[in-house]
């Protein structure tokens, strides 16, 4: 349904993912085996071949085209677990990506991809050029505009889309958003505002 809750699209669907960026991703078993991508009209505008790759987690409960790409396992390989993007067509843009996860999305050109078993992650943009090398950061978590929340010896801080290092690993934690041009950075159970000059901003803890 719309806004003023009227039906937009009737039901028609075994499956249908939430909206994003105006992309759904829907299947129907009954007259097609493979997933389909519909703009908000309902209108077909691309197909992704079920017999070549796999969507991760169940339609109803995610959210898949971030910047016009959705993350899919590809099937058949021998690592059993190889990431490649498709576009709203079905056909591979980016990737593909050996032995990682398929959870991944793109988030201001670029995205994280992260290694099957979790243990290392690492930072590609929109032509699959990897931009900061794997092994480097424990965890990385992208913040928007090429900024990303990265770990490393148990100590968080962050970095630009060239590994320029903007605050400094100090802190045991980060959370994955910003207030304004701030970073929200944790220390020793408090949370606190750090500038965008790597700077703590003062008097802005709170437990």
């Amino acid at each position: 349904m719309d806004l003023d809750g009227d039906i937009a699209i009737d039901a028609q669907y075994d499956e249908a993912s939430f909206f994003n960026e105006e992309y759904a991703v829907v299947k129907n078993e009954k007259d097609n085996k493979n997933y389909q991508v519909i703009d908000k009209s309902g209108e077909i505008v691309g197909e992704i071949d079920a017999s070549k790759y796999e969507i991760k987690g169940s339609l109803g409960n995610s959210d898949y085209f971030a910047e016009g790409k959705i993350a899919v396992k590809k099937k058949n390989d021998a690592q059993n677990s190889t990431l490649v993007f498709l576009n709203t067509k079905g056909e591979e843009v980016v990737g593909p990506f050996e032995r990682t996860s398929p959870f991944s999305q793109f988030f201001d050109g670029f995205a994280v991809v992260h290694s099957d078993d979790y243990e290392d992650a690492y930072i590609i943009d929109e032509q699959g050029n990897n931009i900061v090398r794997k092994s480097k950061y424990d965890r990385v978590y992208p913040l928007g505009k090429g900024e990303f929340l990265v770990e490393k010896n148990d100590k968080c801080g962050v970095i630009d889309s060239e590994d320029n290092c903007i605050v400094d690993f100090v802190y045991d934690d980060g959370l994955r958003g910003k207030l304004g041009d701030n970073y929200i950075m944790i220390n020793d159970g408090y949370a606190m505002l750090v500038g965008p000059d790597g700077e703590k901003n003062k008097n802005t803890e709170f437990k």
